[in-house]
């Protein structure tokens, strides 16, 4: 149990605080007594946690941390055997099931941290299978996309969000309680 306004709860892989508007509104009045009935208003921010993402890509060696206790991407050594496009195909799919998952957070921009470091751990995966020196002669070969052709034919490409705003659109159907008991259970009737 926490504090609402003090502490952060985790629900499904996301942060969830309240941060209070201080905006006090008043709802109703009993017409009797004259006392007002009234509202604080409180919104809740579901944030992504940065700190475990990051933590998580540290574990699985995509990131290592320096001198300083910074996370910086690195090579991972497991995935430079691979051919080209299934080392871009790869990080492609991280990349994108991180910001999928966390399209519905505020302040998803937060996640650029964490898409940065995949997208160099691919640059320095593919520089390390090719003998380049480093990051940047992988993305001078490869383009900024980090495209793989096979014969004249792109076969890979990184996928690299363009833009990570917050959108605040939830595509979510609304159900009345009598229509989801009156549905079948498993489909079966």
């Amino acid at each position: 149990i926490l504090h609402a306004k003090s502490g952060m709860a985790k629900y499904l892989g996301a942060l969830v605080i309240y941060y209070g508007t201080r905006s006090v509104e008043i709802s109703s009045t009993d017409k009797i007594s004259g006392v007002n009935q009234v509202r604080l208003r409180s919104r809740p921010q579901l944030i992504a946690p940065i700190t475990d993402l990051i933590t998580k890509a540290l574990e699985l060696g995509y990131a290592r941390k320096n001198a300083k206790g910074l996370a910086r991407a690195t090579s991972n050594p497991r995935l430079a055997s691979s051919e080209d496009k299934h080392i871009v195909t790869h990080f492609s799919s991280v990349i994108r099931g991180i910001v999928n998952y966390y399209s519905f957070v505020n302040k998803r921009s937060s996640l650029w941290k964490v898409v940065s470091i995949y997208k160099k751990s691919c640059a320095l995966t593919l520089a390390r299978k090719h003998g380049l020196r480093s990051a940047k002669a992988a993305f001078l070969k490869f383009g900024p996309n980090l495209r793989i052709t096979e014969k004249g034919k792109e076969v890979a490409s990184l996928y690299y969000p363009t833009s990570l705003k917050t959108t605040g659109k939830f595509h979510a159907t609304r159900f009345s309680q009598v229509t989801i008991l009156e549905e079948a259970y498993y489909g079966v009737r």
